[in-house]
């Protein structure tokens, strides 16, 4: 006897969305003969979850606790083709009549059956993340109710990202350290002046600035480093957890590391693209750092925010 062959899945018209954008796609479901359904459902939810561990006692008393917070974004569904799912009672009784050979459910004839479908994202949908503490994931998902069966589904994620409206704006900031204290001897003194230009907050972009020298000290500079660094705050039953996570790095060499003065030129292309957010329990954000490699000192550090408009 041949075996049942049965294929559903979720064609989406794009690779990512932003809040308030029309979502649109078609499930499609191939079979190669009649199958009786109850209905041909598709689903999509979002969510921000927080999730913090600590640990409560010591030695051989000690027990990790993990404290959760979770917000629903959105939780939608569509009945593409059919009714909408019946209850635990209701299964039974259909269970029954199928053992009779009575189900009334419609059927599906063989071949292949495509339902488009459009969702809306809220405007304040936030994007897609997911940090050591926080995570914002949406799911789309559709299934194939087959009563007294084994249903049919498929499950998909949905990526989400920041409006293409925003742009980042160009910031600047001037720093000098100074040797003080018993280690001074190992630090330099050096003044940085950093900034970047303004660039859209899209993927593929890119983020360009300068970073000047002015060494001060005997002490070669010999580049610099520049990341781009994602920091995540997150919070769940009162506790709060701040992490740093670098998502773009480079190390960009002085052309003469004993000159006075120094001018480093960097770039960086906005990939992965970034998702900066505030939600109801974690936010993100992003910096620029500069660490200047002195040899023989301390590497002097000078960070700039990643402001949005």
């Amino acid at each position: 006897m041949a075996s049942q062959t049965r294929s559903l899945q979720i064609l989406l018209g794009e690779t990512s969305y932003t809040p308030g954008e029309n979502i649109r796609g078609t499930v499609e479901l191939v079979l190669d003969r009649p199958l009786r359904t109850r209905g041909v459902r598709l689903y999509l939810s979002g969510s921000e979850v927080t999730e913090i561990t600590i640990r409560r006692g010591m030695g051989r008393d000690e027990r990790r606790v993990t404290y959760d917070s979770t917000r629903t974004i959105l939780n939608e569904g569509l009945i593409l083709f059919g009714e909408d799912r019946v209850g635990t009672l209701q299964a039974m009784k259909e269970t029954l009549k199928s053992l009779a050979g009575s189900l009334d459910s419609p059927i599906l004839p063989a071949g292949r059956h495509r339902y488009p479908f459009e969702f809306t994202l809220p405007n304040d949908a936030l994007p897609t993340w997911s940090g050591p503490h926080a995570r914002v994931a949406y799911t789309i998902w559709a299934v194939v109710d087959v009563p007294a069966g084994k249903d049919l589904r498929f499950d998909g994620t949905l990526y989400v990202i920041a409006p293409e409206s925003w742009s980042i704006i160009p910031q600047r900031v001037s720093e000098r350290h100074v040797p003080g204290g018993l280690l001074g001897f190992f630090q330099a003194d050096v003044s940085m002046e950093f900034e970047f230009g303004g660039c859209a907050l899209r993927w593929r972009e890119r983020l360009e600035g300068k970073l000047r020298i002015r060494n001060r000290s005997r002490k070669a500079i010999r580049g610099a480093t520049i990341s781009l660094l994602a920091v995540e705050h997150a919070e769940a039953n009162g506790y709060v957890r701040d992490s740093t996570r670098t998502v773009l790095s480079g190390f960009f060499r002085t052309p003469n590391p004993s000159a006075d003065r120094h001018e480093v030129t960097f770039g960086f292309v906005l990939d992965p693209p970034l998702a900066p957010f505030q939600g109801a329990s974690s936010r993100v954000v992003y910096w620029l750092q500069a660490e200047v490699d002195v040899k023989g000192a301390g590497n002097p550090v000078v960070q700039l925010p990643l402001e949005l408009q």
